[in-house]
């Protein structure tokens, strides 16, 4: 593998950790909740592709859709409902054909296509649609409170340059 490639990868593995250590924290806790309350667990390959599913749903909502909804503040009242429909539209979409092939070709899953499989991928969308709205938000809040401290530095700043000068 290429140095650079490896570097990049690296790179991204550590300012990103928090990240990883959370989803792989919540996956295990998850995974031997339900795993213990039904009775089974799942297949391996089954959590790995379902779990991609659900984090990359979760990213695409907190840095995709949410800022592109928030951008023009008159037409977000709007927007926002009718992005996550869609969103979630094609979450279930992606998901029944993903699975169709898993239950085809592999044996990941095993389990029936039916109307309450539906509703539990809409649950599960809906779900990290909205933790990650609360990512969302907190990215949100933390940006502004670090824009605030900087304002304040520089304002402090200038209070003191300007009392030095005065005294001087």
């Amino acid at each position: 593998m290429n140095i650079s490639v490896l570097n990049k990868i690296t790179g991204f593995i550590g300012v990103n950790r928090i990240h990883f250590l959370v989803w792989f924290i919540y996956i295990f806790y998850e995974t031997i909740i339900v795993g213990l309350t039904f009775g089974s667990f799942g297949r391996p390959g089954n959590y790995i592709v379902h779990y991609f599913f659900n984090i990359l749903l979760f990213y695409v909502h907190a840095l995709v859709v949410l800022p592109a909804a928030f951008k023009n503040p008159k037409s977000r009242f709007w927007k926002i409902p009718v992005l996550i429909v869609l969103e979630l539209a094609v979450f279930v979409l992606i998901l029944l054909i993903v699975d169709s092939l898993l239950i085809r070709y592999t044996d990941f899953i095993q389990f029936t296509l039916n109307t309450q499989f539906y509703y539990r991928i809409a649950y599960r969308g809906s779900f990290f649609v909205g933790i990650g709205t609360g990512y969302y938000y907190l990215r949100t809040f933390l940006k502004q409170k670090e824009i605030t401290e900087e304002s304040e530095r520089k304002h402090l700043s200038s209070i003191i340059a300007h009392q030095e000068r005065r005294m001087s």
